[in-house]
């Protein structure tokens, strides 16, 4: 590449000794040499950091917090202190394949219109595959599934930084568990967001990560009440201002939790008020839009209790059902 643009690698570490040094490895043996890879300690209190110092690299910026911040505040640290035109994200436990970052650069310096672009991710756990998480790679797409639901995959998403700071967006400490879907979707507003169909990323699915923590039961009902307010934030941008009981047929229209025969006829009502919205306000392609609230609405009607003959028939009835490509959206 004859154009090597600075990255800012930002990997938030708190008590990951278990993994950080392969962690860390994957980055600085990456084919792209020309980054920063800025490792914010956020106070652990295992080996971590002994581990971290004993890596010598002029690449590393180690960043000691005083205190433990939580993850969100150390984002945002981190994205202050960056310096390069690209911030790209990783995490303590998981594996970044040898031209991650040089595939990365090169999509996004072909692809100038595109803010934010992630990858395809291998899952693995104990050393073996779980499966390859391909998500959506088309923006249209994207764009639309951002108002119901997350499309990226955090620690291998890159950032053009300047879209950061002309909009002034940053992780929301009000969307804690789920702070990368709420950056994602108010982002999306403001610039392209894509996926790059190529796994870069080995993601650990570990089961005292942050994922499975955020996952426990204990706290389903904390993310629901998360996962509204970044609902608000994306129908607040496309000029469309929800009533409580709106939000709360947004969450099931979303979520995998059963419903009754009234609320099905609900959330129809409520389907069919998005996609006018999408004429007067036309923020989404119209046709991938419909697409995707054509296909939310035969989801909604497959989980609703009662015959699912009868609601097949609910499902053909609606003129949610004539109108775009649901199977555009099949692994919603």
């Amino acid at each position: 590449m004859s154009n090597n643009p600075f990255v800012s690698i930002i990997l938030p570490v708190y008590n990951g000794d278990a993994y950080i040094k392969e962690s860390i490895t994957s980055i600085l043996n990456q084919s792209y040499g020309h980054f920063e890879l800025i490792i914010m300690n956020d106070a652990s209190t295992d080996t971590s950091f002994d581990i971290i110092k004993s890596i010598q690299d002029k690449r590393i910026r180690l960043i000691n917090n005083d205190e433990n911040m939580g993850l969100i505040k150390t984002l945002n640290k981190g994205l202050s202190l960056s310096n390069g035109k690209y911030i790209a994200r990783m995490d303590q436990d998981d594996i970044a394949l040898n031209k991650r970052i040089e595939e990365q650069v090169n999509f996004m310096e072909k692809n100038p219109k595109i803010g934010i672009s992630g990858t395809y991710i291998d899952r693995f756990s104990n050393n073996k595959r779980i499966r390859i998480a391909k998500v959506p790679t088309k923006p249209e797409i994207i764009k639309c599934l951002l108002l119901f639901k997350n499309c990226l995959a955090h620690p291998s998403v890159i950032i053009r930084k300047d879209v950061l700071e002309k909009n002034q967006i940053s992780y929301n400490i009000l969307h804690t568990a789920a702070e990368d879907y709420g950056l994602w979707q108010n982002a999306s507003f403001y610039t392209v967001v894509a996926n790059l169909p190529k796994v870069l990323l080995k993601y650990r699915e570990n089961p005292t990560g942050m994922t499975s923590i955020a996952d426990s039961d204990k706290n389903k009902n904390r993310r629901k009440t998360i996962y509204k307010i970044i609902y608000k934030q994306g129908l607040t941008h496309f000029g469309f201002e929800p009533s409580d009981k709106e939000l709360e047929l947004h969450y099931l229209c979303a979520s995998d939790d059963d419903i009754d025969i009234a609320t099905l006829s609900d959330i129809s009502k409520y389907l069919v008020k998005l996609k006018l919205q999408n004429k007067t306000h036309p923020i989404y392609n119209p046709f991938y839009f419909n697409s995707l609230l054509n296909r939310i609405w035969f989801k909604v009607c497959m989980k609703c209790r009662g015959s699912k003959i009868m609601n097949v028939k609910i499902y053909f009835k609606s003129e949610l059902s004539k109108r775009g490509n649901p199977l555009l959206f099949r692994s919603f």
